[in-house]
C-alpha cells in the first residue's frame, strides 16, 4: 500500500508543479524597470530580471575612477539591482591637524572652541563668484585645504551663494564633524515651519534621534526623497534665521550683547579667512540613473544627477564641550563675521524657532579597516559550467537571446567570467547518459579506435565555448577545466555509468589515453584546456545505487593513477602545461586527500592543486581549507562546482527570485575566498524552468533560467550574487588584510562578523582596490571603511543586501 501511495504521488507531482507554474505565469505582475533590469516578481522573495529579444540587461563596464572617489554598487532583496552610488573619500587623521583652543564665552555658556589652522586663510589669487564683503550674511565656503579640519559647514546648492542669510557648502570630505544640517526641499523653501529631512544614515543618531524615536514621516516632518532631490531648484537655501530659530535652540543660547558678538567675531576672523571658491561646489560624478522595483512591483525613479553628493554628508562646525544650541549660535556669529551687514541672531524673530532640526551623524555599527601589508592568495578566476543542459537551453533561443546570455556572463559589460568547466563526455545534466567509446555488452576497445566526440560537443558545447571566448575580446583566453564523470562501462567494475563502480586496474593506462584524446580533439577545434581534474566526485562511485554518472576512487588509488599514468601521459604528449587538480569533491575529504597525494613524490610532482565542491560547506568548517593551505601552500584550492535546490528536502528546484539562495551563494563565496580559495566555478550556466534537462531528473536551480516557450530569460538573484564578486575581483587580484570593528570598542575587533556581515578585500592588477560584502541582517547596517588615512564616512548598507566597493 505504501508503495502504491508513493507511486501515485510521483505521478501527480509533475502535473501539480506545472499547474503552479502556469498559475504564476498567468498572474505574474507587469514588467517594471530596475536600472538595466526589467523586473518581475513571482512571489518567492525578490524580483527576477527578465531579458527578451528586445531587451538585454547588463551591469555595464566599471567606470574610470578619480583618486578621491569611492564607488558603491548595491543589490538588495527589496528589488534594487546593481545600483551605483559615488562618494568622496574623507581624511581620517584626527590628530594630524594643528589647532589651537581658546575659551569663548557664548551668552551664559563657556565652551572650548578649536580655531581653524592658519593654512585655511584665503588665497588671494583664487577665483571668487562674490567677495564676502559683497554678500550679506553669507558663510563663504571652506577651501580644499580645510578638509582635514574637524569643522565644516552644511551644503546648499551653488546658486544660493549670492543670496543673503545662506550658509554655503563645504566638500564632503569634511566628515569628522558630528552634526548635520540637512537640506530643505523645494516645497518648503519659503516656509519657516517645515522641518527638512536628513540623510538616512543620520536618522538613528544617538545625540538627536535615539533608538526608539519616531521616524520623520511618523512625526509629520517633510521627508527629503530622491525625487525631491532631483527636482530641487538651484534656488534652495538654508537661512540663518531658520538656523537660529531651530526648535533645538533655547533662548539662553542666543548672543546676549553686541560686545560679546564683536569679541567672537574678532577672535575667529583673526585665525580664519575663508575662501569662496566656486570650484568647491562642483558635484562629483553623477549617480547613474536607475529604476528601482520593490518586491510589490512598485517602481520609484531615482535621478539625482544635478545634486552634489556632499548634500548627504554635510556637516556643521563642532565645538568641543558645547551643546547644539551653543554651536549654532557660534556658527551664526561666524557668519556675521564674513559681512558688514545683515541681521544678527539676536534680531531674528522668534516665530521661526521651529524651522530647522540639527542632527548629529551616527557612529558606524561596523568599521572595516584595510591592512595592505597583509597579502594572501592570488585569484585564478571565476566562471560557470558548459554542460550539455546549459548549451541546449541557450542554443534553442533566438540569436539575440543567445548573445544576451553569453554577454551577460563573459563580456566586459557582463560578469566578466574568466573560467569555465566542461564535462568529459556526458554528465547528469545531459539528455542521455553517454561516453566517447560506448560499446555493446562484452566488447572492449583498448586502442580507443571507436573514440569519437559526440554531437553534444560538436554542435553545442564547442560553439558555446567559442562564443564566450569571442565576447571576452582582449580580456584573455578562458581558463577551461575538464572533468570526467565516468569511463565507458566496459572499463568499469560496475554494470552501468551510474551507481557503484570503479575503474578496473587493467584499464588505468587506457583511461589516461582517453583523457588525452579528449584534449587533442578539442585542441583540433581551437579549444585549449587550462586544467583537468582527476575525477568528478570520486566518492560518489563508492556509493551503492548512486543515481547519476559516477566512478569511484579512494585517495590512494587516485594518487597512484595521477602520478604513474595520467601525469606522465600528458607530459609525454606535450600537455605538460595542463594542470591536474585532484579531489574535485566536497571539502570533508580535506586535508586527508592532499596528505595522500603528498606522500607519493611522483604524484606530488604532477598535482597542481585541490578542486573542491561546496555542497557540504554548511557542515564542514572552512578551517579545513586553512589547514590544507598551511600544509601545502604551493597547492591552490579551487572551487569547481556549486548549485542550489539539489537536496531532497527542497521540492521546488527552481525558485524564481529566491533571495535566500543568492545570499547563501555570496556568503559562501566570500567565506571560501577568506580561507584561501583562488576561484569559484558555478555549475550550469543556464537551465530551464524545471531545472534541467537532466537524464537522471536531478534538477537544480541556476543563476539564469531559460523559458524557451515564451522566449524569455530570467536573471535570478543568484546571477547578481555572483556578479558582485566576479566583476570586481579580477583574475590576478591579491587578497589583502581586512579587520572588522563592531561599534567603537577595540575589544570587538575581529576578522569576521559571520552573523551580521561578511566581507573580503582585494588589490586588483590595475592597482585599484575592492571590497565585496554581504549584509545578512534584515535591517540596515551603518558601515565605515578605513584605508590608511582615508575614511568613507558612515555609509548605509540596506537590509539583506550585496555590496561591492571599488576605488583606485
Amino acid at each position: 500500500m505504501v508503495s502504491v501511495i508513493k507511486t501515485r504521488m510521483a505521478n501527480w507531482r509533475m502535473p501539480l508543479r506545472w499547474c503552479i507554474w502556469l498559475l504564476l505565469v498567468v498572474l505574474r505582475p507587469n514588467h517594471e524597470a530596475a536600472g538595466s533590469c526589467v523586473g518581475r516578481d513571482y512571489g518567492f522573495g525578490s524580483i527576477v530580471c527578465v531579458d527578451t529579444i528586445e531587451h538585454c540587461g547588463l551591469p555595464g563596464v566599471l567606470p574610470a575612477m578619480a583618486s578621491n572617489q569611492l564607488l558603491m554598487v548595491t543589490s538588495d532583496k527589496a528589488g534594487l539591482r546593481w545600483q551605483e552610488t559615488y562618494y568622496q573619500w574623507k581624511t581620517f587623521r584626527e590628530e594630524s591637524v594643528e589647532t589651537r583652543a581658546e575659551s569663548v564665552k557664548l551668552g551664559s555658556h563657556t565652551a572650548s572652541v578649536q580655531a581653524l589652522p592658519a593654512t585655511l586663510k584665503a588665497d588671494k589669487g583664487s577665483s571668487r563668484t562674490k567677495s564676502a564683503s559683497e554678500s550679506a550674511d553669507v558663510m563663504p565656503s571652506v577651501p580644499k585645504s580645510a578638509r582635514e579640519s574637524a569643522y565644516a559647514i552644511p551644503t546648499v546648492p551653488a546658486s544660493a551663494r549670492e543670496s543673503p542669510n545662506v550658509i554655503q557648502s563645504v566638500p564632503a570630505s569634511a566628515s569628522e564633524s558630528a552634526d548635520v544640517i540637512p537640506s530643505v526641499p523645494k516645497s518648503a523653501r519659503e516656509s519657516a515651519d517645515v522641518i527638512p529631512s536628513v540623510p538616512k544614515s543620520a536618522r538613528e543618531s544617538a545625540d538627536v534621534m535615539p533608538s526608539g524615536a519616531k521616524s520623520a514621516a511618523e512625526r509629520g516632518d517633510t521627508v527629503l526623497s530622491h525625487d525631491n532631490l532631483a527636482s530641487m531648484s538651484s534656488k534652495s537655501r538654508i537661512s540663518i534665521t531658520e538656523l537660529e530659530k531651530s526648535k533645538n535652540l533655547s533662548a539662553s543660547a542666543r548672543v546676549e550683547s553686541a560686545n560679546e558678538n564683536a569679541d567672537l567675531e574678532t577672535r575667529l576672523s583673526d585665525s580664519t579667512k575663508l575662501n569662496d571658491d566656486p570650484k568647491l561646489y562642483q558635484p562629483d560624478l553623477p549617480l547613474k540613473e536607475a529604476l528601482v522595483v520593490s518586491s510589490q512591483s512598485e517602481a520609484e525613479k531615482l535621478s539625482v544627477d544635478s545634486v552634489p553628493y556632499s548634500i548627504e554628508s554635510a556637516k556643521i562646525i563642532t565645538y568641543a564641550g558645547t551643546s547644539q544650541k551653543d554651536l549654532v549660535s557660534a556658527a551664526a556669529e561666524l557668519t556675521r563675521g564674513s559681512s558688514d551687514s545683515g541681521p544678527s541672531l539676536a534680531d531674528t524673530p522668534a516665530s521661526t524657532a521651529e524651522s530647522t532640526r540639527v542632527v548629529a551623524e551616527p557612529a558606524p555599527e561596523v568599521t572595516l579597516t584595510l591592512d595592505r601589508s597583509e597579502r594572501y592568495q592570488t585569484i585564478a578566476g571565476f566562471g560557470g559550467a558548459f554542460t550539455d543542459a546549459a548549451a541546449l537551453n541557450i542554443l534553442t533561443l533566438p540569436r539575440p537571446l543567445q548573445d544576451c546570455i553569453v554577454s551577460s556572463y563573459f563580456s566586459p559589460e557582463g560578469l566578466q567570467y574568466s573560467m569555465g568547466r566542461v564535462p568529459i563526455g556526458g554528465a547528469d545534466f545531459s539528455v542521455r547518459a553517454y561516453t566517447y567509446d560506448d560499446l555493446d555488452e562484452g566488447q572492449t576497445d583498448e586502442d580507443l579506435k571507436h573514440f569519437t566526440l559526440q554531437r553534444e560537443d560538436i554542435q553545442m558545447k564547442i560553439p558555446l565555448i567559442q562564443a564566450a571566448s569571442r565576447v571576452r575580446g582582449s580580456s584573455g583566453p578562458l581558463k577551461l577545466v575538464a572533468s570526467a564523470w565516468s569511463a565507458p562501462v566496459w572499463m568499469k567494475t560496475g554494470p552501468s555509468l551510474d551507481g557503484k563502480g570503479k575503474l578496473q586496474r587493467q584499464y588505468w593506462a587506457v583511461w589516461a589515453q582517453y583523457i588525452l584524446k579528449f584534449l587533442k580533439e578539442y585542441r583540433k577545434r581551437g579549444v585549449e584546456f587550462w586544467a583537468v581534474t582527476a575525477q568528478n566526485e570520486p566518492t560518489d562511485g563508492l556509493i551503492t545505487d548512486f543515481p547519476i554518472n559516477a566512478m569511484g576512487w579512494t585517495a590512494l588509488e587516485q594518487a597512484e593513477w595521477v602520478g604513474h599514468f595520467l601525469g606522465p601521459t600528458l607530459e609525454a604528449e606535450g600537455f605538460n602545461d595542463t594542470k591536474i587538480f585532484v579531489l574535485d569533491d566536497n571539502r570533508i575529504a580535506l586535508p586527508h586527500w592532499m596528505d595522500v597525494m603528498a606522500a607519493d613524490n611522483l604524484t606530488a610532482r604532477f598535482v597542481s592543486g585541490a578542486a573542491v565542491h561546496w555542497y557540504v560547506d554548511f557542515l564542514v568548517p572552512a578551517s579545513v581549507l586553512d589547514e590544507t593551505n598551511s600544509r601545502y601552500p604551493h597547492w591552490p584550492i579551487l572551487y569547481t562546482e556549486a548549485c542550489t535546490g539539489q537536496w531532497p528536502w527542497q521540492p521546488l528546484k527552481v525558485v524564481l527570485g529566491s533571495w535566500q539562495r543568492a545570499q547563501y551563494y555570496i556568503d559562501d563565496v566570500i567565506d571560501t575566498l577568506n580561507h584561501w580559495a583562488v576561484g569559484w566555478i558555478d555549475w550550469n550556466l543556464a537551465l530551464d524552468t524545471k531545472g534541467g534537462p537532466n537524464w537522471a531528473k536531478n534538477f537544480v536551480d541556476a543563476p539564469v533560467i531559460v523559458n524557451a516557450g515564451v522566449q524569455e530569460v530570467y536573471k535570478q538573484p543568484l546571477y547578481y550574487a555572483m556578479g558582485h564578486v566576479t566583476k570586481f575581483v579580477q583574475e590576478g587580484s591579491v587578497r589583502i588584510g581586512l579587520q572588522y570593528t563592531a561599534g567603537t570598542s577595540e575589544a570587538t575587533r575581529a576578522t569576521e562578523l559571520p552573523n551580521t556581515l561578511r566581507a573580503t578585500a582585494f588589490l586588483r592588477p590595475d592597482n585599484c582596490t575592492t571590497i565585496v560584502l554581504v549584509n545578512k541582517k534584515r535591517s540596515p547596517v551603518l558601515l565605515e571603511i578605513r584605508d590608511g588615512e582615508r575614511s568613507s564616512g558612515v555609509l548605509e548598507l540596506t537590509a539583506s543586501s550585496f555590496n561591492s566597493f571599488f576605488w583606485c
